[in-house]
């Protein structure tokens, strides 16, 4: 009873670490827009770029168009390798 209450635990274990490893893999592949704003009311945009998936190997980060500002808002637009854009 020891044996199978010890495999059970461990085939448990090596499942939660799995699915832990690809959630972490899933996350790192997602590219997004990035939007530069003035100041802490996100009115004024004053920057932004846009990531986009190279070859469906690579995510791609462009310079930025305008200006950056520690006020941003990043918003998933894909992921790479995948579909492409949403």
């Amino acid at each position: 009873m020891k044996r199978k209450t010890l495999i059970g635990a461990v085939c448990a274990g090596a499942v939660a670490i799995a699915a832990i490893a690809a959630g972490f893999a899933h996350a790192s592949s997602f590219y997004y827009e990035v939007v530069f704003y003035s100041d802490a009311s996100y009115t004024y945009r004053v920057g932004e770029y846009r990531q986009y998936c190279q070859n469906d190997l690579y995510i791609v980060t462009p310079q930025v168009t305008g200006e950056t500002s520690p006020y941003s808002i990043e918003t998933p637009i894909g992921v790479c390798p995948g579909l492409g854009d949403w």
